[in-house]
């Protein structure tokens, strides 16, 4: 045993770079979790919700106008150039800033 019970799997765990679906690890585990021994926790997604102003993990909008995907390529990208992701605490990001310019290669 590894130690641990738990697991997340999320979108785009299977690989960057449109070599497989978004979603395809999360397909996987979802078919196979009885055979794991760990739990695993499977999220399809993050969203900011505009009309309750929060992030929604995992939930079906009605209204697809009124959320923003919360991206990681995106939050990477803010990091690389020291800027604040808004949908990321501030405070990390800024000690992320100061320990290391070469956190993502």
């Amino acid at each position: 045993m590894l130690g641990f019970e738990n697991f997340i799997i999320g979108r785009d765990h299977a690989g960057v770079g449109g070599i497989y679906n978004p979603l395809e690890a999360y397909s996987i585990c979802k078919k196979y979790k009885k055979k794991f021994e760990i739990k695993p926790f499977l999220i399809k997604g993050a969203y900011y919700s505009k009309t309750s102003q929060s992030i929604e993990i995992n939930k079906k909008f009605k209204n697809s106008k009124n959320i923003v995907n919360i991206s990681g390529t995106a939050f990477r990208s803010y990091i690389k150039k020291r800027k604040i992701y808004k949908f990321a605490d501030p405070l990390l990001q800024k000690y992320i800033h100061k320990i290391t310019d070469k956190l993502f290669y």
